[in-house]
């Protein structure tokens, strides 16, 4: 949702690779066992403006991207050309999970404001 927000309000869109996104100890293994947060669902609305390939929803990680956990700072927006030291800054600094999850892009008007992508699929055999 906050990333909905931010996007919305800066008339752009994003790129989201799950295989990048980071989870909490212990999330993937609640999600494998059917157990997500009670805003889960209120939040998993927000893919009605979002687009993903084939694999997104079925993916491990897809469940993540709507876990109330992920909001506020454990998100950031950083300018492309600071974002390799600032990942190091932060990993430096303790943040060893830290990671580029994705960029934002211009959006054309019948764009979706966020696309998930996921190749190849993490739960693939």
């Amino acid at each position: 949702g906050h990333l909905f927000e931010m996007l919305h309000a800066s008339k752009v869109a994003a790129e989201i690779d799950l295989l990048a996104l980071p989870g909490l100890m212990g999330a993937h293994d609640c999600i494998e066992l059917g157990i997500f947060s009670s805003l889960h669902d209120e939040n998993r609305k927000v893919w009605e403006e979002a687009s993903g390939n084939d694999d997104v929803e079925g993916h491990s990680g897809f469940p993540l991207l709507f876990d109330p956990q992920t909001a506020g700072g454990l998100l950031a927006g950083i300018p492309s050309e600071n974002a390799a030291a600032c990942l190091r800054a932060l990993r430096n600094s303790g943040y060893a999970d830290s990671a580029l999850i994705g960029r934002v892009v211009r959006r054309g008007s019948d764009e979706p404001v966020l696309t998930a992508l996921a190749w190849p699929p993490r739960n693939a055999s």
